[in-house]
């Protein structure tokens, strides 16, 4: 069973769920369907669609559970859902030939209390989320993964099933090609 990025008390959760028991798979449920969601809102823009595909993922991951970590990849079990979100993606893209704009990820709800610092953030979001919009596809992924989703370059070549150096150099390349897009601006 994979560990090095779970903790112990995790890793019991999963193995419980393995087993069966439908609480500990809950508390797993509880513990990334937030994260979920927001990856997929973020990627799709739309409140349902979103909610939908999450709980494909879920039902997925209750699904193929049994088959955790057993193709002999060190796979953490945040990053085994993220793939599975990842693939669901795809999924939807290729039924779904037409491109969400980013520019709803600004209408996600925050949660900061203070009014001045929210419309700053939006401002940031919208701004940035423009930005994004001229990256190819595997770029903004990666930076989404990285930079929204928190996630270690492991953790995302995991998902997107490339090298970690590959990830890197993405990540490396995409972020010159921000600076350069946010320094037309100032000229």
């Amino acid at each position: 069973m994979p560990q090095d990025d779970q903790s112990s008390s995790e890793t019991l959760l999963i193995q419980e769920a393995i087993a069966g028991n439908k609480e500990a798979f809950g508390r797993l449920y509880e513990k990334y369907a937030g994260q979920i969601f927001s990856y997929l809102f973020y990627r799709t823009g739309e409140h349902n669609t979103a909610m939908d595909m999450m709980e494909i993922v879920f039902l997925r991951a209750w699904e193929h559970l049994p088959h955790f970590g057993t193709k002999g990849r060190g796979l953490n079990f945040r990053a085994w859902l993220y793939r599975m979100a990842h693939n669901a993606m795809v999924d939807y893209h290729r039924t779904n030939k037409e491109e969400i704009g980013l520019d709803l990820l600004a209408e996600q709800p925050d949660h900061y209390p203070q009014a001045a610092k929210l419309v700053e953030q939006s401002e940031t979001q919208q701004y940035l989320i423009k930005k994004l919009e001229k990256l190819d596809g595997l770029s903004r992924q990666v930076l989404v993964l990285r930079f929204y989703a928190e996630m270690s370059p492991k953790e995302v070549a995991q998902i997107m099933d490339i090298s970690e150096g590959n990830v890197r150099v993405i990540q490396f390349r995409a972020l010159q090609k921000m600076r350069s897009l946010i320094g037309e601006d100032d000229e």
